[in-house]
């Protein structure tokens, strides 16, 4: 990013926005299949907010990875159904993802170092196209 203050206010923003964010005791991390990719999730003890942050730790190239969710160590329950509904969207950029048995395909770059994904049914209504992506995106903030 050109900006750092500006990524560093727009992650505040998210982390202001989101419970999981706010509680350091729910840390969870995921296996990811590039070294240089951390990726981690937070979700709330009722898991009507669920959040995965990837990062890449190579700040001069592209970096692309297939994340493990692993369904079998997300209890049952909110967080347990958000994570199999297999969608998100992402809150730096609007980008929708979706994945399926459990596989989050994640690529970024210097330009985009990291990912926070909203997971679960609040991402099924983002729309695809780009306008809808920026209103969607202006609603959020």
């Amino acid at each position: 990013p050109r900006s750092l203050r500006d990524l560093i206010a727009r992650i505040n923003r998210i982390r202001r926005a989101h419970p999981a964010l706010q509680q350091d005791w729910n840390l969870r991390f995921h296996r990811v299949d590039n070294p240089l990719l951390v990726c981690y999730s937070k979700a709330t003890d009722a898991g009507d907010d669920v959040i995965l942050s990837v990062v890449s730790l190579d700040p001069q190239g592209a970096q692309a990875g297939s994340v493990e969710l692993e369904l079998e160590r997300w209890s049952g329950g909110e967080a347990r159904r958000r994570i199999e509904a297999g969608r998100g969207v992402e809150l730096l950029g609007g980008q929708l993802f979706e994945w399926t048995g459990g596989i989050l395909r994640v690529e970024l770059d210097p330009e985009r170092p990291a990912a926070i994904i909203e997971v679960g049914p609040s991402a099924i209504s983002i729309p695809t196209t780009k306008a809808g992506q920026r209103q969607a995106r202006s609603e959020r903030r």
